[in-house]
């Protein structure tokens, strides 16, 4: 699958403190596209400027990245892919020129993907209350009136790869307030597999062909599950 312009390649190896902004002309390969909501205070912005792009190109520190993104870093490398797309990194935020041309291809981007991560924890907040984001989306603690069932994860030739977990909460999941933004509509109806984190549950939706990166997705997908 041909690349995006610019993707993040996360490296092979789980202990890298580093990842760097790529430059993929010409270049094919599996990626992992994030959906996730922009913090509401600009200051905490973590994007790619036309100051920063040569930095972001030779190194991005993980320890200077939001949460959400350094739990995005975690997916591709955890189902051994390379690529990640993040919007305000992979994308020239004060170049107008360059937003306009990748906003183009953006239903391409995450249709292309060969997972989207949408990272929803955050649930509608009543008009009268003060929203908080919290960040990060992996190892959210289920609230302890939910019972969960924990049941083992068997892989096709019969190997343990770990657990699933189930509750009894209703699985509906369109009160999360990311899939209430506009944008993301086309993130959601345009990806062909998404994984969703919710605060206390994760969602799997296909719409491609399950053969497609199999031994990848369903082998390790218990290891990328909210503990």
């Amino acid at each position: 699958m041909e690349l995006p312009l610019r993707v993040l390649d996360v490296g092979t190896s789980s202990n890298q403190s580093n990842i760097q902004l790529l430059e993929s002309t010409d270049l094919e390969g599996q990626y992992v596209a994030l959906s996730h909501r922009w913090p509401i205070d600009s200051s905490k912005h973590f994007m790619t400027t036309r100051s920063s792009l040569e930095q972001r190109k030779s190194r991005i520190c993980l320890d200077e990245m939001p949460e959400t993104f350094r739990d995005a870093v975690k997916v591709p490398r955890e189902l051994g892919l390379r690529f990640l797309w993040i919007d305000s990194l992979c994308i020239i935020q004060d170049d107008s020129e360059d937003w306009v041309r990748q906003s183009l291809f953006m239903g391409q981007i995450y249709h292309n993907a060969t997972i989207t991560v949408m990272a929803a924890m955050v649930p509608i907040a009543p008009e009268d209350s003060a929203q908080t984001h919290s960040e990060g989306f992996l190892h959210r603690q289920l609230p302890a009136f939910v019972p969960v069932i924990t049941m083992p994860y068997y892989s096709e030739d019969r190997i343990l790869n770990g657990e699933w977990f189930i509750n009894a909460k209703d699985p509906f999941h369109s009160h999360m307030e990311l899939l209430t933004r506009g944008w993301v509509m086309q993130e959601e109806m345009l990806s062909r597999r998404r994984i969703i984190y919710t605060a206390d549950q994760l969602f799997w939706v296909c719409t491609a062909p399950t053969h497609i990166c199999r031994s990848q997705i369903m082998l390790r997908f218990a290891s990328i599950a909210p503990q």
